[in-house]
């Protein structure tokens, strides 16, 4: 049995913190970089799972990768093209400890949603208009390695779900990953001089840039991309879990600090579907909490921010609104994504069958880069997988509307429907995990009430 609490759990992450903050800057003061220090931390966890053995030893090592999502773009080059991500290797290892732990205690019964297997052969489909068009196969299976490896990490998922304490640990752990990043994108945002005290940790020669609209972002260069702030805008949902699992004024505090320190990092971040994530995100929860009279109120509450933003951030909000208002898109950023997106259906339409993984390109849209790979019936296919595991997951709600850790699942996974449309993340790990780890949350939290204690809170 593997039990945890909230305590535990947020002891763990900043002994963690402070643990690999002085390691890193004791390594960097020796002109190591931060790769030396993943090494240590890979080695680290490989020895606690083997000593805790591989039932402890999954668990162990499956709130390690979760905290991994703040390893960002530091890959393990193989091509000019194919890249390995950490997050790849060390999930490969927990499925080896998983396969172990099922040879030996026997079978266990893994149930996939239908949909997504029926959308696992135009995975294979792919490399076949690709090799026909002349596609590198490395490159094929840099596009597709993201989509092979959901198998696994659901199967791990699935497993670990059924264990004591799982989603305590699980989400809180996400959580504080998501707060991480904010908080060291901030720290170097505002304290331009912690970049001298650990140089083999930052990737850009600026602790921020200017926007096209004249808004200062934050770099994020320890993560290495602003746009980190998509993974702490979908562990966002899980701040309302705080209070519940730690009761009182400590749970309170708690919950207002991580609001802050995530709301100051997308703020900084100058993203703007991480700002929508968050007006989403606030929407919902108030919908969950107090119904429609909660949207009203939380809709009236960023009427009134908005009027007290500053210019540059209304600037940067009216990239969004012209569009709307006059036809025209003025930012060069959005006015390439939308080309991108109707480049990618006309490619789609000339070629129903697909193009072959990475023929589009990277479309920032997964459900159209899809489409236009693998065929209009792939891009279907993924696009009602997606809808239909959100249509099970409302009726669920409905069912159980006083299920708050299901409220925050559901937020969640809602938030990656917006990053899945918008960002375009398949082709990215350190993005699309996230994705894919919210999305077998939610899976395996409906199959275990359905399975073990229909209309009813199981263990949370």
């Amino acid at each position: 049995m593997v039990k945890t609490s909230i305590s535990r759990t947020l002891i763990f992450a900043i002994a963690f913190s402070i643990l690999g903050f002085l390691i890193g800057w004791g390594i960097t003061y020796f002109n190591m970089d931060f790769r030396f220090l993943l090494y240590l931390f890979v080695i680290f966890i490989l020895v606690g799972i083997i000593l805790l053995g591989t039932e402890k030893g999954l668990w162990f090592g499956f709130i390690a990768w979760i905290w991994m999502f703040n390893i960002g773009y530091r890959t393990i080059h193989i091509t000019s093209y194919l890249s390995i991500h950490p997050l790849i290797i060390f999930l490969i290892v927990l499925f080896l400890f998983l396969f172990l732990r099922l040879k030996e205690k026997g079978e266990f019964q893994f149930k996939f949603p239908k949909l997504l297997l029926f959308f696992i052969p135009f995975w294979f489909w792919g490399f076949i208009p690709g090799l026909i068009n002349g596609i590198p196969f490395t490159n094929m299976i840099a596009d597709s390695m993201n989509f092979f490896f959901l198998i696994p990490l659901f199967m791990i998922i699935l497993y670990l779900s059924n264990k004591p304490g799982f989603w305590k640990s699980s989400t809180i752990s996400f959580l504080g990953a998501g707060t991480l990043i904010c908080f060291l994108g901030s720290l170097e945002y505002f304290a331009p001089g912690i970049r001298n005290l650990m140089p083999g940790f930052i990737q850009s020669d600026q602790s921020g840039f200017f926007s096209q609209s004249g808004f200062f972002r934050a770099n994020f260069s320890i993560f290495g991309e602003t746009a980190a702030v998509i993974i702490s805008a979908l562990s966002l949902p899980m701040v309302s879990l705080i209070p519940r699992y730690r009761k009182g004024f400590f749970g309170k505090i708690l919950m207002i600090f991580c609001l802050a320190i995530l709301g100051l990092g997308i703020y900084i971040s100058g993203t703007r579907d991480a700002w929508i994530m968050v007006v989403v995100t606030s929407l919902l929860l108030a919908y969950f909490g107090i119904g429609f009279l909660g949207v009203g109120l939380t809709g009236g509450f960023w009427l009134i921010v908005y009027h007290f933003l500053p210019s540059d951030a209304l600037s940067l909000i009216s990239t969004l609104s012209t569009p709307l208002s006059t036809g025209q898109i003025l930012d060069t950023s959005l006015n390439k994504r939308v080309d991108l997106q109707l480049n990618a259906i006309q490619l789609m339409t000339q070629n129903p069958l697909g193009v072959g993984w990475s023929g589009s390109g990277w479309v920032h849209g997964d459900f159209t880069q899809v489409a236009a790979n693998l065929g209009i019936i792939a891009g279907i296919v993924f696009l009602a997988w997606y809808l239909h595991t959100l249509y099970r997951g409302w009726k669920y709600y409905r069912k159980n509307p006083k299920d708050w850790l299901f409220q925050s699942l559901l937020t969640s996974f809602i938030l990656c429907g917006i990053v899945l449309a918008t960002e375009g993340v398949q082709v990215l790990t350190q993005f699309i995990m996230p994705v894919w780890f919210v999305w077998g949350l939610i899976e395996a939290y409906m199959q275990q009430k359905k399975i073990i204690i229909p209309n009813s809170t199981a263990e949370k």
